[in-house]
């Protein structure tokens, strides 16, 4: 049997130590990466019509783009929810690289649905939801709820579900007041004009905060609150 002098003993503790230490602070990478859901939540009711349809088309497209990027590594998934009378799943949780393919132009017409769009998203929410795993729900309209009825409590259980949830009231006639309520915080709320590019420029500076707050490992709830108000 070998015998482990004094002076051997004191040179195994520092190794034992750092291997020690090594196994605590390092993990495996696929403990690190992050896998995000954004689900954009579409009004299509009738005052959506003509122009403003052609714009939020664009606009899902342009968000679409963005997440999309390489350097994304294909960790972010995109769903879609069109609502008028209802809400339609028009596309369930599909990787952000194949997301700009499944686009389809907008057909407009009916009532204003908030509520339903809200609660597809609810079960898309808690399927993804888990360590590393957030979600990012995105509903913009130009009017106020006017079938279904209030959508503030389905909101709320998206936020109890981990999602942060972004509203845009797009255009003057938009409910600001209930999607400033059934957003993650008053600083989630975005007001945009009618043309001018605006909702789809909005929309591509969110697919870029997307994609800047998973590469560095920051917090969705804070990033999302300051995108620019242009």
């Amino acid at each position: 049997m070998n015998q482990q002098t004094p002076g051997n003993y004191q040179q195994a503790v520092p190794m034992h130590r750092s291997i020690v230490q090594t196994c605590v602070t390092q993990r495996p990478a696929w403990m690190s990466v992050v896998y995000l859901l954004c689900v954009l939540i579409r009004d299509v009711s009738t005052s959506m019509a003509g122009m403003r349809a052609k714009e939020a088309t664009q606009a899902s497209i342009a968000l679409a783009h963005e997440v999309a990027m390489p350097v994304n590594q294909h960790r972010i998934d995109g769903a879609i929810i069109d609502f008028s009378d209802s809400a339609t799943l028009v596309c369930p949780p599909t990787p952000a690289t194949e997301l700009v393919g499944k686009i389809k132009p907008m057909h407009a017409g009916g009532y204003t649905n908030m509520h339903h769009g809200l609660e597809l998203a609810l079960p898309l929410v808690q399927a993804h939801h888990g360590p590393r795993k957030p979600s990012v729900v995105v509903l913009y309209s130009d009017g106020e709820f006017n079938t279904g009825g209030d959508p503030t409590p389905v909101a709320d259980q998206l936020r109890q579900a981990g999602a942060t949830l972004i509203t845009v009231a797009y255009g003057d006639d938009a409910g600001y007041d209930t999607l400033r309520a059934i957003a993650t915080s008053p600083n989630h709320c975005y007001r945009r004009a009618i043309g001018n590019d605006a909702l789809r420029q909005f929309m591509a500076d969110l697919g870029k905060t997307l994609t800047h707050t998973l590469t560095t490992g920051g917090d969705y709830a804070q990033t999302l609150a300051t995108l620019r108000n242009h």
